[in-house]
């Protein structure tokens, strides 16, 4: 099956490099790489544009003339998409070297799978690496599992999904949530799937010396309820469930390093 790897960037350019190395060195290489520039003001543009130039033939740069956010981007992403899967990565993190070899070989053998997610390492200070694994075994989740189990299971940067299952329910990122938007992407995508399967192999290096990333961000209250809002327009959620899902969220981004 075949990976498209989607890449929304913005004033990215201090981490890009790193990146980007990491996807044009992977073992075995991403069929189709989407890279989106949200209108940054910094060199992000010109370090994305000598990438793709000598990958034309499977590098894509969509440059957009307005700062429209991430799930703009990513929705731009998935529409352009031609592959079998699609991926996601931050601009200021970093995928190991086989990433996308084990990602074709998990979806080889699961065929019928629609998501999947992997573990993931943290770096922090450019050197402690952290590995994480699940709270419990690796196995197929369902929604009310979540909060309890996979860990990081609100991110859409440890997932791949099936682009046809996507299309056919029409997911998207809302692009009125300022925060939660991956949470709100992933509870769709987990109600219409019936659950997630976990594996065991970390994928993607999530670094924490961007200050500027949403990890290190304030939120307030409004941004809980527009995302409490939000999931409660999802069919069939469950309200306990919700009130469980804002906890575990807000609990996650409070042990992220500041």
């Amino acid at each position: 099956m075949t990976i498209s790897l989607i890449v929304p960037v913005y004033n990215e350019e201090s981490y890009l490099v790193r990146c980007l190395e990491s996807i044009a060195q992977q073992t075995i290489p991403f069929d189709e790489v989407i890279l989106i520039d949200d209108c940054s003001t910094d060199g992000s543009l010109g370090i994305l544009t000598s990438y793709v130039w000598d990958r034309a033939d499977t590098w894509k740069l969509i440059p957009k003339s307005a700062n429209k956010g991430v799930s703009h981007s990513r929705n731009l992403g998935i529409r352009d998409a031609t592959s079998d899967c699609i991926a996601f990565l931050d601009a200021d993190d970093e995928l190991r070297r086989d990433a996308c070899e084990i990602m074709k070989r998990t979806i080889e053998a699961m065929p019928y799978e629609n998501v999947i997610q992997f573990n993931h390492l943290r770096m922090y200070n450019g050197r402690d690496r952290i590995g994480m694994k699940y709270r419990e075994q690796a196995g197929k989740f369902t929604l009310a599992d979540m909060p309890a189990r996979p860990l990081a299971w609100f991110a859409v940067w440890n997932k791949i999904f099936k682009r046809g299952f996507l299309n056919k329910n029409k997911l998207k990122f809302d692009t009125e949530l300022e925060w939660g938007e991956d949470l709100f992407f992933n509870t769709q995508a987990i109600i219409a799937n019936g659950g997630l399967i976990c594996e065991e192999d970390g994928l993607c290096i999530r670094h924490f010396d961007n200050k500027q990333s949403l990890n290190h961000l304030y939120r307030d209250k409004a941004h809980d309820e527009a995302l409490v809002e939000k999931l409660k327009g999802i069919r069939g959620l469950n309200p306990r469930i919700i009130d469980e899902i804002i906890a575990e969220h807000k609990r996650a981004q409070e042990r992220m390093p500041r």
